[in-house]
């Protein structure tokens, strides 16, 4: 909202809702579209995807063919100067689309903690992969985000984390409430 009050046609994208701040005299002109996009499939086959594809287990349950479907559009306006994109995840799903517009991704945490975490916490040896596999294909996507990107953290232990896998982007922290 702090960009639309100051004149920056922006448009921020989380897993299941977009917002954009238009205006350019300065007034906030919101627009809170919701769309449930998760993935209908239960769990273990998110998981099982997953795994035949070596992909990320948040990009297969949340970056569906629908929610790429409901996006679009919004990414296709040309009045937007700023797309802020919640969860690394996301960024395949919007990267045709970013052009020279400036692009902020929330991180929210780090990728490769949370499913250190995660693994840490199961015996099944299934669901330790599909930890692997995520964290593997975070590191694929931090790859892909091109130079200028600014990456906003909650905490210093999380830019830390992602300033030595990048350190040629931008590392905001934004505590959680901040």
């Amino acid at each position: 909202r702090g960009f639309a009050l100051n004149g920056l046609p922006s448009t921020y994208i989380g897993k299941n809702f977009i917002y954009r701040g238009e205006r350019s005299d300065g007034l906030p002109d919101v627009q809170l579209v919701v769309e449930e996009q998760y993935s209908e499939w239960p769990r273990w086959c998110i998981g099982f995807h997953t795994l035949l594809n070596a992909g990320h287990y948040n990009e297969n349950k949340h970056c569906t063919r629908r929610w790429l479907r409901f996006v679009r559009p919004h990414l296709l306006n040309a009045e937007s100067q700023i797309l802020y994109c919640h969860f690394l995840f996301t960024y395949p799903l919007i990267a045709p689309w970013v052009g020279d517009r400036l692009l902020i991704i929330d991180t929210h945490n780090s990728e490769w903690g949370w499913y250190e975490g995660f693994a840490g916490s199961t015996r099944n040896p299934l669901i330790r992969r599909v930890c692997r596999t995520s964290q593997r294909r975070a590191s694929e996507i931090l790859a892909m985000v091109p130079q200028g990107t600014i990456l906003a953290h909650v905490s210093e232990a999380d830019a830390e984390e992602y300033r030595t896998r990048r350190p040629d982007l931008k590392h905001l922290v934004v505590p959680n409430g901040g």
